[in-house]
């Protein structure tokens, strides 16, 4: 049997939230999904500078974590959308709000080498 990571996790729980936001707001998406450029870094690498560099509270660890994960698994075009920092502020809040989803958050962190000052 497979072991699924706190990474993995955290993107399922991730993908349910998409799915109910995108049942709410309908089927409609623009064409520009396809056409972004290609990124020279990761998502994930990204936070993993970032967090390197600066002295990050909790809160905003925890963004750049399920920001770099929903980038990383729907690419930079839904990235830039204004709405995709809504649902990320949104996923942030449900996993704070419930013991396990607060477990896979901090093993996700952890799984990704990114620390909390």
């Amino acid at each position: 049997m497979t072991r699924i990571g706190g990474v993995d996790q955290i993107l399922l729980m991730l993908r349910a939230q998409l799915q109910r936001a995108e049942k709410q707001r309908g089927s409609a998406r623009s064409g520009r999904a396809g056409s972004a450029q290609p990124v020279a870094a990761r998502p994930i690498d990204r936070i993993r500078a970032l967090a390197a560099m600066e002295d990050l509270d909790e809160r905003h660890v925890r963004r750049l974590v399920v920001r770099a994960i929903l980038t990383e698994e729907f690419g930079e075009a839904v990235a830039n959308d204004a709405a995709f920092q809504k649902v990320i502020e949104q996923v942030v809040t449900m996993l704070g709000e419930d013991e396990r989803g607060r477990a896979a958050m901090q093993r996700a962190i952890v799984q990704l080498g990114v620390e909390e000052k």
